[in-house]
């Protein structure tokens, strides 16, 4: 007699990201660029993590040189799990 056992893979875990720490630049020229390796990514499971550079979001600006950008950044693993920061 035998029998089976049925196993399952599915990975729906998104990857773990952390993004750069804040900056406060005093000019708009001295914003630094968008760096994804700047951003650490890592995944449950073994395979590569894709990091990608989303947006740049301009907030509460009053002039040229006095403004917040919300810059959001984006890992996702091999199984199409993501996550923003």
């Amino acid at each position: 007699m035998t029998c089976t056992q049925l196993i399952t893979v599915n990975d729906d875990t998104a990857p773990t990201i952390t993004c750069p720490a804040a900056v406060t630049v005093d000019c708009a020229s001295e914003v630094p660029t968008a760096n994804i390796d700047d951003v650490i990514a890592t995944d449950a499971c073994s395979g590569a993590v894709t990091v990608i550079h989303v947006s740049d979001v301009i907030s509460g600006q009053t002039c040229d040189n006095k403004y917040t950008i919300t810059r959001t950044y984006r890992a996702t693993d091999e199984c199409g799990n993501s996550a923003d920061c």
